[in-house]
């Protein structure tokens, strides 16, 4: 089994876990985060645990971009889906849950208190509001004989469907019509598009505890995956 190599034919993104670190091209990946192998690499079967096998990819040549998987990221998977993301008839799935409800209000039971915390545990998408942003223009109010200031206007911007991503934070500010008004603060470890810090959403009592409950259950199996994959790499 550990001599055993797959070449990957086509590119698919895979979930990196090596428990540390590891950097390239300035960028740092760190457990949990995907990456993206091309044709040409090579997965080197090292160990298995049950039905999962841990492999290390081999890159073909140093990563020309900083989605490109680099040599020596490992990952945890069983060996048909290692076999399937080397042929690119699948990827590493990022999760996600549906769209949020949006008016599903339900009494409010006073068990959250302002500024409580919750966390994001997949991405999902919300209906989001944003603080009205100041805008400066390019024409210039006089202020006396000598000085010039730019016009400063308010702009505020409608509200839009926007993805929160695993990791990201939600702080209870207002309650609003038995519904939870949340600030939104950005996965800091997610690099692809997602909702900015700073704008708000609703959401219920009931939602913001699951998604709180998941969050931490998630942690624990990554916390678990990872003391599997430290284990199988000290046995070698």
């Amino acid at each position: 089994m550990r001599s055993e190599t797959i070449r990957v034919k086509k590119p698919a993104w895979v979930r990196i876990v090596n428990p540390d670190p590891i950097t390239s091209l300035d960028t740092t990946y760190r457990y949990g985060e995907a990456a993206l192998v091309i044709p040409g690499g090579v997965f080197r079967i090292i160990a298995g645990c049950g039905r999962r096998v841990l492999a290390m990819y081999q890159a073909p040549h140093p990563p020309h971009d900083i989605h490109e998987c680099p040599s020596d990221a490992m990952v945890f998977n069983t060996l048909d889906d290692l076999q399937l993301m080397a042929e690119g008839v699948i990827n590493h799935s990022e999760p996600y849950d549906d769209r949020l409800p949006e008016w599903s209000k339900t009494e409010r039971s006073g068990r959250f208190p302002l500024g409580a915390v919750g966390r994001v545990p997949k991405t999902r998408l919300v209906r989001a509001f944003f603080n009205p942003i100041e805008r400066i223009e390019k024409d210039l109010k006089s202020n006396g004989p000598f000085r010039q200031e730019p016009l400063v206007t308010r702009v505020r911007r409608l509200s839009e469907h926007a993805a929160i991503r695993c990791g990201g934070s939600m702080t209870v500010v207002a309650f609003d019509d038995r519904m939870l008004r949340v600030v939104y603060r950005a996965a800091p470890s997610y690099r692809g598009e997602q909702l900015a810090s700073g704008a708000w959403f609703r959401i219920s009592e009931e939602e913001f505890l699951r998604m709180d409950e998941t969050y931490r259950h998630v942690r624990e199996e990554e916390a678990l995956e990872c003391a599997v994959i430290i284990s199988l790499l000290r046995s070698l």
